[in-house]
């Protein structure tokens, strides 16, 4: 029974403050579960890409490693990212030891290339001593070649002109024979005795003749 006074009926009848407070709550909580349903739905979804992406990557590392580390069977790794990853870190770090170690002593220049510029820098001029190298053969120890050159002197001027430089001081000429106009010979030079020449003054003393 409503008071003749209070003229709001109906629609506009009056409720109070707390239900107009429940059903703004009521939205809001609403609201949150459906952005929370939302929120969670796209996790689910980038989390299993993520997951895809991730086992695509690990099947390239397990199959890369046997190319890329010879001597390593596949069946090490079959399975097994983490270890194949591993494997590819260590490989890594053992040739970049290498390249540091290889640069520090070489300067970026190859060392059979140093040597083979350094003894076409020693011999003489081709106007003063013509030389023709048949076969070369180059070692941790020695340098060795056969060549073909106009005659015994200028064979004795090519061993000269390599004994004058420090580290083929130990240059030596053998085998030598003529040939129609030209003369053979072999010259062997010691890499491991460059220390006891340099110890002795340097230069070893040119040795003419044939």
């Amino acid at each position: 029974e409503r008071e003749a006074t209070d003229l709001r009926v109906g629609d506009l009848a009056f409720h109070g403050h707390a239900e107009l407070l429940w059903r703004v709550t009521t939205a809001t909580v609403l609201g949150g579960g459906l952005f929370l349903v939302a929120a969670l739905a796209l996790f689910t979804f980038q989390l299993v890409e993520a997951n895809r992406t991730l086992g695509e990557v690990d099947a390239k590392i397990v199959s890369a490693v046997p190319t890329a580390v010879p001597g390593t069977a596949a069946s090490r790794v079959e399975g097994q990212p983490t270890m194949a990853l591993a494997i590819l870190q260590e490989s890594v770090t053992a040739t970049q030891a290498r390249i540091d170690a290889l640069g520090s002593t070489i300067s970026g220049v190859p060392p059979t290339l140093d040597l083979l510029r350094q003894v076409s820098a020693s011999v003489p001029a081709s106007q003063d001593a013509r030389i023709d190298v048949k076969e070369l053969s180059i070692a941790e120890d020695a340098i060795s070649f056969k060549a073909e050159t106009d005659s015994y002197e200028s064979a004795a001027k090519i061993e000269s002109g390599l004994q004058r430089v420090a580290i083929f001081a130990g240059a030596k000429k053998s085998e030598e024979k003529k040939v129609g106009e030209f003369v053979t010979f072999t010259l062997n030079i010691p890499l491991g005795a460059t220390d006891d020449a340099a110890a002795d003054g340097g230069d070893a003393p040119a040795k003419e003749g044939g």
